[in-house]
């Protein structure tokens, strides 16, 4: 098919004037029946890649998902463009499952689990039609060096043995070079196309807080973010259900979300925040994958995930309309220490060291004082060739470079005073002069480093102690209670033969408002558009965002298109939306604004 017929294709059944990057090229391979393992990041449009190309091609596609939420939610928005897709899942009853079994010749679209998809009830019925493609969506759950490796996406490696004519497409917005080359020895792709997209997503503010009174930190971002809906991410259970009932008592509209809930409960908490019952959602991990909602406007991390793969996706669930979207993590040396407590834990050796070195790498980006976005895209080996992004803390903020040697030589005799024997904590309270019971039990404060550095703020000095650790000078013991203790180098700082320097923060700025579009609109006529997007979505009973977009309701704000035809020119109005919605459109625009 040639690229006029595709655009043609792409505005009829979904409303948009024109590809995204890489969209346009992974559809082409897939209706030339090439395998192609697609590494986008998040909001680049994925999913189209296959949902156009399925209606292209005789027979239907068959997507292997990973969550219900989000079969569920690409059905439904497919069904509201009246595009036949199915889902068969779980939380069916056996008279729908059985149903829908015997319609799948009527579809264009199947949507499946690895376990399903791999039972011989399954493959025996894909075998009476014909199957287009197989869809692999997160498909770095199959390698067991991404971050979410799941084992029942590792017998998927056995379609290309049971289907060897059908082509495969698998899709994924995180995966570095060693994941890929997984995926591809995993699936046995032949005729493999790799078509890897930018990872930067330049619409998310990136920012780092240390930890300095998570609720205090938490409801300051929050007034300064009136009315956004985002997800606050915990690393535990507890964490969760401590910020959320907090939350509540400071008139917030939010839910919970973790394993610890029941299946009932889970389900509800998700639909009030796709339909925007609730603004925030606090949750652990297991509110992941799936997240489909593209006007989530920001994303905290109130811990240090496990790994920078982690991070990016969680943040990638932010801003997937391409507008504004800031991310914040609150962050802490504990939260290493934890994670690298529980690496110790798992049995492999080799598995352990790919963990650690993956926390120290998230670890450093955290402490860093260069360009965040810098530091992002190189962890996924693509260059950021300009000189900073203005859109992360460190390149707005102001950083002062300074000569730290006296500060790092009064820290470093500390540890050595103290015998090597203590953690950071302690190490700060006898810096600091603290008068605690533990200083007296140990007679600590008899030292001649106690108290040495009283007029240094703590928080301060915490950070002096975790830049040295950072420059090689200062070192902690793994395990549970991990030990400050002095590294070679340290020999030379105490003997003034080398010379310390710190990057410090000494100004933080807050972040200047982005422009939510490319241009100037209507923000009266938008807000009646989103009244209106709102009625529309209660009285179907789905999200708004299955309606229309926020940047398409922009356009309309900008242009006031008053006719079908004008309707029509708008980025993401395709001739069903128009039919169905654009007389309710138009009426809004012209009593908004009369003729």
């Amino acid at each position: 098919m040639d690229a006029a017929s595709l655009l043609q294709a792409l505005k009829t059944h979904f409303g948009f004037n024109s590809f995204r990057p890489y969209q346009e090229e992974i559809v082409s391979q897939v209706l030339a029946r090439q395998d192609c393992l697609a590494i986008l990041p998040t909001g680049s449009g994925k999913s189209l890649c296959y949902q156009l190309p399925a209606l292209l091609s005789e027979g239907i596609a068959v997507v292997v998902s990973p969550l219900i939420a989000l079969m569920q939610d690409q059905v439904q928005s497919l069904q509201k463009l009246d595009i036949p897709a199915v889902s068969l899942n779980s939380s069916m009853t056996g008279t729908e499952r059985y149903e829908t079994f015997q319609q799948l010749d009527q579809q264009k679209l199947l949507y499946l689990s690895p376990e399903l998809l791999l039972t011989d009830a399954m493959q025996a019925r894909l075998r009476s039609l014909k199957v287009s493609f197989f869809v692999i969506d997160e498909v770095h759950c199959i390698s067991e060096w991404g971050h979410s490796f799941r084992p029942e996406y590792r017998q998927l490696k056995c379609l290309k043995a049971q289907f060897p004519s059908v082509p495969i497409l698998g899709v994924t917005a995180t995966a570095t070079q060693k994941v890929a080359t997984d995926i591809l020895q995993q699936l046995q792709m032949r005729e493999t196309n790799v078509i890897k997209g930018s990872f930067d997503r330049p619409n998310l503010m990136i920012q780092v807080k240390d930890r300095n009174g998570t609720r205090d930190q938490v409801m300051a971002f929050l007034k300064d973010h009136p009315g956004h809906t985002g997800i606050i991410y915990a690393s535990t259970r507890k964490g969760v259900d401590q910020m959320a009932k907090y939350l509540q008592t400071q008139q917030i509209r939010v839910a919970a979300y973790h394993a610890g809930l029941s299946d009932q409960v889970r389900a509800q908490a998700f639909q009030q925040f796709l339909c925007d019952d609730i603004q925030v959602m606090v949750a652990t991990v297991a509110f992941g994958m799936g997240v489909h909602k593209p006007d989530i406007r920001f994303v905290i991390h109130l811990n240090m995930p496990q790994n920078m793969e982690q991070y990016y996706q969680e943040i990638g669930r932010a801003g997937r309309d391409g507008l504004a979207a800031t991310c914040m993590m609150i962050f802490n040396y504990q939260d290493v220490i934890i994670q690298k407590h529980l690496i110790e834990k798992s049995g492999d050796p080799l598995v352990q060291a790919e963990q650690r070195r993956k926390t120290d790498q998230l670890s450093a980006f955290c402490q860093s004082v260069t360009c965040r976005r810098k530091s992002l895209l190189h962890y996924f080996g693509e260059t950021y060739s300009q000189e900073g992004c203005k859109a992360c803390d460190n390149c707005l903020d102001e950083i002062e470079d300074v000569d730290g040697t006296i500060i790092a030589q009064k820290v470093l005799s500390c540890v050595y005073r103290m015998k090597q024997k203590f953690g950071v904590s302690l190490v700060c309270q006898v810096l600091a002069g603290a008068k605690t019971a533990k200083i007296r039990q140990f007679n600590l404060d008899q030292l001649s480093t106690y108290g040495i550095l009283k007029e240094v703020p703590r928080h301060d000095i915490r950070f002096y102690i975790f830049a040295l650790i950072n420059q090689g000078f200062l070192y902690l013991t793994d395990g549970e209670y991990p030990i400050l203790r002095l590294t070679q180098l340290a020999r030379g700082v105490l003997s003034f033969d080398t010379k310390v320097r710190f990057r410090k923060r000494s100004v933080a700025k807050v972040a200047p408002k982005q422009l939510v579009s490319d241009g100037p609109y209507d923000e009266g006529l938008y807000q009646k558009l989103v009244a209106l997007r709102r009625d529309i979505a209660q009285k179907e009973r789905v999200p708004a965002y299955m309606i229309f977009h926020n940047k398409a309701l922009i356009e309309i704000a900008r242009h006031f298109p008053r006719d079908s035809v004008s309707l029509l020119n708008v980025n993401g109005m395709g001739q069903r939306k128009v039919g169905r919605y654009g007389d309710q459109i138009i009426d809004c625009v012209t009593a908004y604004s009369p003729v």
